[in-house]
């Protein structure tokens, strides 16, 4: 591993054990894997959360996951709970922010992961404090519904993509 690599490994390592979730490197997937598959990492997430069927976590849109209230509701919650702090660079990114979780069979939400990309969909970092409380506020969100497959409660990926302009937040998907 060359020297700037592995100055970039130590940059990325400790960014995300500040931010208790795991920055996305790369969506390739591993083996045995679908991409965007969230494995448990003993390192970031919570040993208490627990999923119904670890092999086995489909879409939020084929159980019929997501918020109660949709989006509008946490656009609702965002303009609420949610200020970014100004950027500590003068040169403020635009792009997309995307937290990509699990919620469980019981409706709670863990083993979050971020991906940033600048408007031009290439791998960037935003100021590590707009990051986090980005990520606060999505942990924070907990009315989550409970997805079923054949009537019988499932855990399901979830993702909110925040789209960031001139250091704001102008909207939340999906």
């Amino acid at each position: 591993m060359n020297f700037l690599k592995y100055l970039t490994f130590l940059f990325f390592f400790c960014n995300t054990k500040s931010l208790k979730g795991q920055v996305i490197k790369s969506l390739k997937a591993d083996k045995n894997q679908n991409v965007g598959d969230i494995r448990f990492d003993r390192n970031i997430d919570l040993p208490l959360f627990k999923v119904c069927s670890e092999n086995d976590v489909p879409q939020y849109y084929s159980v019929n996951g997501g918020y109660h209230g949709g989006r509008s509701e946490i656009l609702r919650l965002a303009k609420k709970r949610l200020s970014l702090p100004a950027p500590s660079n003068l040169n403020a990114i635009d792009g997309f922010i995307t937290i990509r979780f699990i919620v469980n069979c019981d409706g709670k939400s863990s083993r979050f992961r971020v991906l940033q990309v600048d408007k031009n969909y290439k791998t960037t970092q935003f100021d590590k404090s707009q990051v986090s409380a980005i990520l606060k506020f999505t942990e924070s969100l907990k009315d989550w519904k409970i997805g079923k497959t054949h009537q019988k409660p499932t855990d399901y990926y979830q993702y909110l993509t925040f789209v960031i302009q001139n250091g704001k937040t102008t909207d939340i998907l999906p």
